[in-house]
């Protein structure tokens, strides 16, 4: 009965119970071994503030960052309409962001591609496929038009029945069978890839780049201060949203991007000599990155072969 306790204690807290009040986490910090808190081996001195928790809850309580999270992961097309409404209030402002920021990105698609074209162990017939997956890259910028029509995001959320008087865990069973159902009707109905699928809200600080697509993504939260403002210097967009486009970009030419080719298929295109070279300075990247030791002796390195992928992408950028 002990274990059968734990299992379904470990199952409604991973899935279905909001995070502890303040006033209760402290009593109960070493009930609750979600993967998070092992991570952090929470044995630590009590009266030391972790720093991810004072960056993640210095405007919002604990308990509306979850409401947030959740409404974010479970009603995420349902959110991105009222934030991008909220944010944009006028027709004019969506189209502004979106005009914007379109051409910083495509002029970082031009800067790219002429370094390309500089490049000296790249052969011309591999240069013509990297030619292609800036020519076919999709740009999504800010949100999805579709969440604005009315119409399609009723039919979206047509199967997805809540009521005002349905329990919390009725909710949230309707929302993960509702996500699963949604998760699998692509290979039901056999529809081919929208590569213009953002894949994540718009409510959110972050970018991101999908090779199976060829798609680069920039949602509404990472268009604003610090990262981008149509108000700022030229200078001060490319430093902040400029870098971040071109790190995503350089995910589409890194060790796993120059697997895609520009249609979103798994193809290689580049040729023997090029991959050669490739990998060599790859390599060098794999070396530079596994002497950085931020810990300080005695403690892990970086590991150089895991994360050369962000690396290549952040020298890309910068």
């Amino acid at each position: 009965r002990t274990v059968n306790n734990y299992l379904y204690m470990i199952a409604l807290d991973s899935n279905y119970l909001p995070p502890l009040a303040d006033s209760d986490s402290t009593r109960l910090k070493g009930f609750r071994c979600t993967k998070s808190s092992i991570n952090r081996k929470i044995r630590r001195d009590p009266k030391r503030k972790d720093p991810m928790d004072m960056a993640i809850f210095m405007d919002f309580t604990s308990r509306e960052a979850s409401c947030q999270g959740l409404t974010n992961a479970f009603l995420m097309w349902a959110n991105t309409r009222l934030f991008v409404d909220s944010k944009y209030p006028s027709a004019k402002d969506k189209q502004n962001v979106i005009d914007h920021t379109n051409s910083i990105i495509r002029s970082i698609l031009v800067a790219f591609r002429a370094q390309i074209d500089i490049l000296d162990w790249m052969s011309p017939a591999s240069k013509k496929g990297a030619y292609q997956k800036i020519d076919n890259l999709v740009v999504n910028i800010a949100f999805p038009d579709w969440v604005l029509d009315d119409g399609k995001l009723n039919d979206y959320y047509q199967k997805l029945t809540i009521v005002q008087n349905d329990g919390y865990l009725d909710q949230a069973d309707k929302l993960i069978a509702f996500a699963m159902y949604e998760s699998f009707l692509p290979l039901m109905n056999g529809a081919s890839a929208d590569r213009t699928d953002f894949s994540g809200p718009a409510a959110i600080t972050n970018a991101w780049y999908q090779p199976e697509m060829n798609s680069i993504t920039f949602p509404g939260g990472i268009l604003s201060v610090p990262f981008y403002d149509p108000n700022y210097p030229a200078a001060i967009n490319y430093g902040g949203l400029g870098v971040i486009g071109g790190h995503e970009l350089t995910h589409g030419f890194d060790d796993e991007g120059v697997q895609w080719e520009g249609t979103g298929i798994l193809n290689g295109w580049m040729d023997d000599n090029s991959t050669k070279a490739f990998n060599q300075m790859a390599q060098c990247v794999v070396n530079e990155y596994s002497q950085f030791c931020p810990l300080g002796n005695g403690m892990p390195c970086i590991d150089g072969e895991q994360t050369q992928g962000e690396n290549i992408a952040d020298n890309g950028g910068l």
